[in-house]
């Protein structure tokens, strides 16, 4: 099968540039399919992702233009496409829909994203959605997510396929956190940093914490500041907390670095708004951290509420630290949660699992495309 992806690549790190990054370096994957990669770049720094300038509005065209003579000179079976389903991103990229349908190629779709329903109600876009979607196979992160979309898509379009990550877990013994100990417990928070994101709510549970409930907590935060949300800005909320000796900041961190923080924390803490299927979260659990995260998107399906984690409600900072009490005051609890989420990931989440369901799913959609049939025996992944 010869496929054109068309994929955006870091810089800057984020959820969908990691996928695609491993997508492009896999090997079963690229043995498998004969690909032809397009790797998108816009923006070196993730606080410039929702900011569009002049260099930005070149590479639009650039890319259109790459599009455009890959399609008139050579033929595809599929063109993979991580579209961006909200925002000026959303509008870049109907310009490289429209030119895909110039040549009527059979489009697949991969949303790492959500807000269609939402988006859909600002002026023209009802009918650029119906444009986009039309006659194009859809990937959804999870079957929770399918809802978003439902109104340009039906569901026998669509293929619902999990993140996968690879962790090397050094096989460190589960230690369950003693109350009654001298130390600290051990939080994590782990992602851009920007209010969108939770980590005002995550300090706010800090301040919480150590005034309210009088507990002896030290806080990892570890990612980039994203748009909006500055390293001023961040301080002067931990000062303003009086929290200072408990937060630790350690900027972007990756590899060995990434590893050493998750394998010395106690719990990954993460209360964003806006979610779809975290990588971070699926992090935590390869690492065999219970995990603490605001119900959103997939975060429902990766976390069974009292089970591998806790679930709480978003812009909720006394219930993250209410949850967090309760694992630190239930030490059998948290080593059951740890166990749990090292079984889980192992079973459904690793990068072998979604490279084979990846491989699956371009099978399918090009079947499904040959045959008109609309109708899979299942999509679930």
């Amino acid at each position: 099968m010869n496929i054109l992806a068309i994929l955006q690549m870091p810089p800057p790190i984020h959820g969908t540039s990691v996928v695609n990054r491993s997508i492009k370096e896999s090997k079963k994957i690229n043995d498998t399919f004969d690909i032809d990669y397009l790797p998108l770049h816009f923006s070196k720094k993730i606080e410039r992702l929702r900011k569009f300038g002049l260099l930005k509005h070149f590479k639009v065209f650039m890319y259109s233009y790459l599009i455009f003579f890959k399609l008139l000179l050579n033929k595809y079976d599929l063109v993979y496409f991580t579209l961006t389903p909200v925002g000026n991103a959303f509008y870049r990229d109907i310009l490289f829909v429209s030119i895909m349908k110039l040549f009527c190629v059979k489009r697949v779709y991969h949303l790492h994203g959500k807000g269609v329903e939402t988006f859909s109600n600002v002026g023209i876009n009802n009918y650029l959605y119906k444009y986009v979607f039309s006659n194009a196979k859809i990937i959804l992160l999870s079957e929770r997510l399918y809802q978003d979309i439902r109104k340009y898509a039906e569901k026998e379009k669509c293929f619902f396929l999990a993140n996968g990550i690879n962790v090397e877990r050094r096989n460190r013994p589960i230690v369950a956190y003693n109350k009654d100990e001298s130390r600290s417990i051990k939080l994590l928070y782990l992602s851009t940093l920007y209010e969108q994101k939770g980590i005002i709510d995550f300090l706010a549970a800090i301040n919480v914490l150590k005034w309210d409930c009088g507990l002896k907590v030290k806080a990892s935060v570890a990612g980039e500041f994203g748009p909006g949300f500055t390293q001023d800005e961040f301080w002067s909320i931990v000062k303003q907390y009086r929290i200072e000796s408990e937060i630790t900041y350690f900027g972007g961190v990756y590899g060995s670095d990434k590893q050493e923080l998750y394998e010395t924390s106690d719990i990954f803490v993460f209360p964003s708004h806006n979610e779809c299927f975290p990588l971070v979260i699926l992090e935590a659990m390869g690492y065999g951290l219970p995990v603490i995260a605001a119900s959103d998107g997939a975060i429902p399906e990766i976390i069974e509420n009292g089970i591998n984690g806790f679930l709480v409600e978003k812009y909720n900072p006394n219930e993250v630290a209410n949850k967090i009490r309760d694992l630190t005051s239930d030490p059998m609890c948290r080593v059951g949660m740890s166990r749990a989420n090292i079984i889980k990931f192992q079973e459904r989440y690793t990068f072998e699992s979604f490279e084979n369901n990846f491989i699956n799913i371009m099978r399918l959609s090009l079947n499904d495309f040959n045959s008109n049939s609309g109708k899979e025996a299942d999509h679930r992944y």
